[in-house]
């Protein structure tokens, strides 16, 4: 008994330590943090230097980038996110989905979607990213189409870009952070044909997507930050109950 119970601390320990190497993400903007921190956490791929990317205001937008940051998963929903996009290039054919994130099992699902949906021209999967930053920096929107969310840490990313989320309105998260109309949008949770039309919307209208920019990034700032954010620890689902944390550590 004893020798079954070591064996599953020792499986627990595993489990916790791959759960981190998957899912902890550290983003510093300094070389000098990123040595102290690598040290620290012995971790060298999770660590990430966001440079000046968080801090400069950027209008410098490619205006027919929308862009998906997430984690390739049935919770995260990624599927309605194209179908949503399916239905806005019907106006705005030159429009193109670059979708950042891994996820092998659900990645060649998506795949086969775009290809019978016939996308294969608009839609890019992008895999993960070590330029989150500037990927965000140029997309002229985000979108997020999450079942749930916990700390909504993707927005506030986004929206420190000055790049406008638009976003499923599901019970925690967006809700949070973005106010409807002014920085970004909330829609109907599900709402496909709603989301289309604000993609449309800011498409046709990239000047409004990049002053709802800049009403997004000075929230965020306002709100978490005085002067710059230096360090930004995001733990999603740490405990096996499906909790969340996100932690922000100001300079």
């Amino acid at each position: 008994m004893s020798g079954s119970n070591k064996r599953t601390s020792r499986q627990d320990k595993e489990e916790k330590k791959t759960f981190l190497q998957e899912n902890l993400k550290i983003i510093t903007l300094s070389k000098s943090d990123e040595t102290i921190l690598r040290y620290i956490v012995q971790a060298r791929e999770q660590i990430e230097i966001a440079k000046n990317a968080i801090i400069e205001e950027n209008n410098e937008k490619v205006k027919d980038k929308i862009s998906v940051f997430s984690r390739l998963s049935s919770q995260k929903n990624v599927e309605d996110s194209i179908e949503s996009f399916k239905i806005a290039i019907e106006t705005n054919g030159n429009a193109k989905l670059d979708i950042y994130g891994k996820g092998e099992n659900r990645e060649k699902r998506l795949k086969k979607m775009v290809k019978d949906l016939k996308l294969e021209n608009n839609v890019n999967f992008k895999g993960y990213t070590n330029d989150t930053f500037k990927e965000m920096n140029k997309s002229l929107l985000t979108l997020l189409t999450s079942h749930s969310e916990g700390f909504g840490n993707v927005v506030i990313e986004s929206m420190l870009c000055s790049t406008p989320v638009i976003a499923f309105d599901i019970n925690y998260g967006p809700k949070d952070i973005i106010d409807n109309g002014i920085n970004g949008f909330l829609v109907e949770n599900n709402n496909i044909e709603e989301m289309a039309a604000k993609i449309v919307e800011l498409l046709d209208n990239p000047e409004k997507a990049k002053k709802m920019g800049l009403e997004a990034r000075n929230k965020v700032l306002n709100i978490y930050s005085d002067e710059k954010i230096t360090q930004y620890i995001n733990i999603r689902s740490f405990c096996r109950y499906g909790r969340s944390v996100g932690l922000l550590l100001y300079g």
